[in-house]
């Protein structure tokens, strides 16, 4: 069984995923900016990133496919070397 998931698992090409609720907690906080709107905020887990780092070390090219739109998101993309970073798709199969 584990020899042919060890040679399932090395298959795997690209790991897509949602945010919220899946990188962050799903609770999303509204803060007043700079311009008197709102600035959505999220919290997202340390140990994510680490794991997301260490498919992009065995190179596994990986993204988060999001309904909301969130400079944090893009930001946090970014920061952990995703490759793509798709915001304001409600349904997932269009940017997949």
């Amino acid at each position: 069984m584990k020899k042919n998931c060890a040679a399932r698992a090395k298959k795997i090409k690209i790991f897509l995923m949602d945010v919220d609720g899946v990188l962050t907690d799903g609770k999303m906080y509204y803060l007043p900016g700079r311009d008197g709107g709102l600035v959505e905020v999220k919290s997202f887990h340390a140990l994510d990133g680490i794991g997301l780092r260490l498919l992009n070390q065995f190179g596994i090219i990986t993204g988060v496919i999001t309904g909301r739109e969130s400079p944090g998101t893009e930001e946090r993309a970014k920061g952990l070397g995703m490759t793509y970073a798709y915001q304001g798709f409600l349904s997932k199969v269009d940017p997949l």
